[in-house]
């Protein structure tokens, strides 16, 4: 007999099919999921499947972590998802308590949502307005080590409703239970280059979220930061939490929080006087605290000029980087090809290399460590701390030592009727260019296989034509030459 049951898991809404549970088992998920009943009837994004064949705590327990996992999966890249416990004042700001499992964020939330709206136990989720969607879960009760999680409702533990208002994010803290702690709890601001390790690992799917570290920097811009509370007893967090809650109650209009991290080149400014020696720290630097001031990191003005046999230091992809300053970091965020995330923190003189990176010598590099942090005693010296952390970036994966790669500029129009390529003037303006036949090749391989040094652009042409790439050689700097003369490609 069917039967199915719809949640409101972070802003998706998950079915629980149950046409296989016995009358009293679906009575028993009713009754634990009664405060995430989704009001909407008409959508569905997930549909989950209870587990047969074992006991009712049990079976209970798996589904919470089932419904979890399918509104996680619905939601990728739509919102920034944080393992975290969230409450709400009466105004609708909410507190972020994050920490990993066995933290205390259910103990917490247990607490705490007795005094202030539960949001959720497990995920706080927020989207680009900083707008927080409610997960009002069952929450997953230790009673026995050795048993099932026990589910229990918000509404049997004693938990408050949310608030009549919009819930907006308005504090990301980071939870440090100590047996040791001070009685009173103790709150201390935390660096986002500190904190970056924390919020990473506690973020799902982060590297499917647009721009993702500048977003996250532009959400705990606008809330003030990142905070840490030290605390012995949740009890203790009662009087502590409103003062937590620092952001906004209402989103500034139109401003996705995305935007607040978008600051230009002036972010970089304030770099500490005499170069620091380090560079690059495992995932995470321990940099010293500083300001966050936040803004992307902004395309090198001064990239050397390249000549295309001429090898240099280049800047690998990456999925993303966000400017960190006072002391001067870089945080980038790199996607493997199985689409796993790794955040790196550059600090020392790192920061100042990574971004004159563009076909760089040595030397260059040496020149630009110097002129963002000064000389630390001598050349001597100042090369071999740019050694040491080129080294460093190179082993990581950041930066590359190789040919300058030619690339067809990503806004020209052009077409190709088969026999040759034409290049149509930009905005409709001047001549159409078209393409001898070799010109042709040329520009189809360049387009299929670009960025591509000059070498291997010689061998592919070589191998369509059915010549030597000797031959091919000395006629494709001058056509590329020409092709960068008049904009529709360039080197990098």
């Amino acid at each position: 007999m069917p039967w199915t049951l719809r949640i409101a898991a972070i802003g998706a809404i998950v079915q629980v099919d149950g046409g296989a549970l016995t009358a009293a088992q679906r009575n028993l998920v009713t009754a634990a999921w009664r405060d995430a009943v989704a009001d909407d009837m008409g959508r569905v994004d997930a549909v989950v499947t209870p587990l047969l064949g074992v006991d009712d705590a049990a079976m209970l327990a798996d589904l919470s972590q089932r419904v979890t996992l399918a509104a996680i999966d619905a939601r990728r890249g739509e919102v920034w998802m944080l393992h975290a416990a969230g409450l709400a004042l009466d105004d609708g700001r909410v507190v972020a308590l994050v920490g990993p499992s066995g933290r205390g964020k259910t103990t917490a939330a247990m607490t705490l949502g007795r005094a202030f709206g539960y949001v959720s136990d497990e995920t706080v989720a927020i989207d680009l307005a900083g707008r927080v969607w409610p997960y009002r879960k069952p929450l997953s009760v230790i009673d026995d080590p050795a048993a099932p999680k026990h589910q229990r409702t918000p509404t049997d533990a004693g938990m408050r409703a949310l608030p009549d208002a919009p819930l907006q994010l308005a504090a990301v803290v980071l939870l440090d239970r100590r047996s040791d702690a001070p009685e009173e709890p103790v709150i201390e601001e935390v660096d986002l280059g500190d904190a970056l390790a924390d919020l990473v690992e506690q973020t799902s799917y982060l590297p499917s979220l647009e721009t993702p570290l500048q977003l996250l920097a532009g959400h705990l811009a606008r809330v003030g930061g990142v905070q840490r509370v030290i605390y012995r007893e949740a009890s203790s967090l009662v009087d502590v939490l409103p003062a937590l809650a620092r952001g906004p109650a209402v989103a500034p209009a139109g401003v996705p929080a995305g935007a607040l991290a978008g600051v230009p080149a002036g972010a970089l400014a304030g770099t500490p006087a005499g170069m620091p020696a380090g560079a690059l720290v495992g995932t995470h630097v321990g940099a010293p605290a500083g300001t966050a001031s936040l803004g992307a990191v902004p395309p090198d003005e001064d990239a050397p000029s390249l000549a295309p046999d001429v090898p240099g230091y280049f800047r690998t992809p990456t999925e993303d980087a966000v400017a960190l300053v006072d002391p001067d970091r870089i945080a980038i965020l790199q996607v493997d090809a199985e689409g796993a995330g790794t955040v790196r923190v550059l600090a020392g003189v790192a920061p100042a290399l990574w971004r004159a990176a563009s076909g760089a010598s040595v030397d260059q590099l040496v020149a630009a460590a110097v002129d963002a942090y000064g000389t630390p005693g001598s050349a001597r010296d100042a090369a071999v701390l740019v050694g040491a952390a080129l080294a460093q970036l190179v082993e990581a994966g950041l930066i590359e030592h190789r040919l300058p790669r030619w690339r067809i500029e990503s806004a020209v129009p052009w077409v190709d009727s088969g026999d040759r390529v034409v290049l149509l003037p930009p905005g409709g303006d001047g001549l159409a260019r078209a393409l001898d036949p070799s010109g042709t090749i040329i520009w189809r391989e360049l387009y299929e296989r670009g960025p591509i040094a000059v070498d291997a652009l010689a061998d592919a042409v070589a191998e369509v034509a059915g010549v030597s790439a000797d031959d091919v050689m000395p006629t494709l700097p001058p056509f590329l030459g020409e092709l960068a003369d008049v904009g529709v490609a360039r080197l990098a």
